[in-house]
């Protein structure tokens, strides 16, 4: 039975083929290159596909389902026209490089040049005034006759030190570097206006912060992210555009992480230390907590001004019908609590779809309510990767529930 269900796969997988290649024929006429493409492509998934997984009965099944999609989708790839020629650079350039490159490149020049002038007229200045002071003190040196007269040296010292004391740099003095010596002038000059004429300051100043705060004109609160991190006219928000052009808006992701402590009670202790997570009272919370979550709403106004109000369902990305793709453990009982509690009460002897079960055959039974597998390294987190790896009721240390958001522009914020 088994060698029987094999062959009608295998026919079906070649009838596949064979369909996708003639439909690479039919378009000959509009595209010979095109349809040479699309006719080589699809032989080449189909083998290459059918090679590795003949000899898996689900793999087999997922490829009868899924291969005309991919197909189509391949040769709506293939057939779109070319895109044209990129817009032409309307960015200043010298040479090989940016005009913007080009000024900072100078201005750093200028500040390097700048600086080392700074301190060399500095240096100089000082330079000039030990200079200065090095002649005056040989110029105040009592003469040879005078070196016997009691006192005199006394004499000459208290005469100096009157006339440092005289000769004390002033503000604007020469003394001063000639920075220092601008400043001062400055605001010093700053600083008589100011007293002078109050009024017009005041008002002057008023009107300069006016001035500053025209750009408020044009001020709007931006409540996208995207549009705070990535640029209107970069590479990036072009290719975003032109997927969401063919493909639609790529969802956007909201993430709640249940997790255990040191104090929690479970049946296993993880290699990290912490209980294990996956425990019929811990499931059961995290009903509670999707229930709470689904009753949450906001309300808001439509563009035409009337009142609404959004949930979950509303706004949950919901790629295969009317159920939202939640990724959670709780998919495989639906994110229906009966059917959970139905599945627990069961007989000893009867095949019932327990946690550790459906850890083991979470691409049949235990299907989400969107009919897609729910893979345990999605929904649990906190085990380990390695060779100390036990099962995932012995080493899941948190639950991970991801709600995938429909970034359509009536969700956006």
């Amino acid at each position: 039975m088994q060698h029987r269900e094999w062959l009608w796969w295998r026919g079906k997988l070649l009838q596949l083929c064979c369909s996708c290649s003639s439909r690479g024929r039919d378009i000959r006429a509009a595209s010979d290159l095109k349809a040479l493409q699309c006719a080589v492509v699809c032989h080449y998934l189909c083998l290459c596909w059918c090679h590795h997984l003949l000899e898996l009965q689900l793999a087999l099944q997922f490829m009868a389902l899924h291969i005309e999609y991919n197909c189509l989708l391949l040769l709506l790839l293939l057939l779109q026209p070319a895109p044209g020629p990129p817009p032409e650079s309307r960015t200043c350039r010298a040479g090989a490089i940016s005009c913007w490159d080009l000024t900072l490149l100078l201005t750093y020049i200028a500040l390097v040049a700048g600086t080392a002038t700074v301190y060399a007229r500095n240096k100089r200045a000082k330079d000039r005034q030990l200079l200065d002071a090095q002649l005056g003190l040989e110029a105040q040196e009592p003469l040879l006759g005078m070196a016997a007269v009691p006192g005199a040296a006394a004499a000459v010292d208290g005469a100096g030190g009157e006339e440092g004391d005289e000769t004390e740099p002033l503000p604007g003095d020469v003394h001063y570097p000639w920075l220092e010596r601008q400043m001062q002038t400055a605001y010093t000059q700053l600083g008589e206006l100011c007293a002078r004429k109050p009024l017009h300051v005041i008002l002057g100043g008023t009107l300069l912060i006016a001035f500053c705060l025209l750009g408020l004109i044009r001020f709007r609160l931006e409540t996208n992210p995207q549009q705070l991190w990535v640029g209107p006219g970069s590479r990036a928000a072009r290719d975003k555009s032109a997927y969401e052009a063919s493909f639609g808006p790529f969802y956007r992701v909201a993430q709640l992480i249940m997790s255990t402590t040191a104090s929690s009670n479970g049946s296993y202790i993880g290699t990290s230390g912490m209980p294990g997570i996956v425990t019929d009272a811990n499931i059961r919370l995290l009903f509670d907590m999707q229930d709470q979550v689904d009753a949450l709403s906001a309300s808001y106004n439509t563009p035409d001004g009337q009142p609404a109000s959004a949930a979950l369902t509303s706004v949950c990305f919901k790629p295969f019908g009317t159920a939202c793709a939640t990724q959670s453990i709780l998919q495989f009982w639906h994110m229906d609590r009966a059917f959970y509690a139905s599945e627990q009460a069961k007989g000893k002897y009867s095949t019932k779809l327990t946690p550790d079960y459906c850890f083991g055959h979470w691409a049949t039974q235990c299907r989400s309510a969107f009919e897609a597998p729910m893979d345990p390294h999605v929904v649990l987190g906190g085990f380990s990767t390695g060779p100390d790896f036990r099962n995932y009721s012995a080493d899941a240390t948190a639950f991970v529930i991801t709600y995938p958001i429909d970034s359509a522009p009536a969700n956006l914020p």
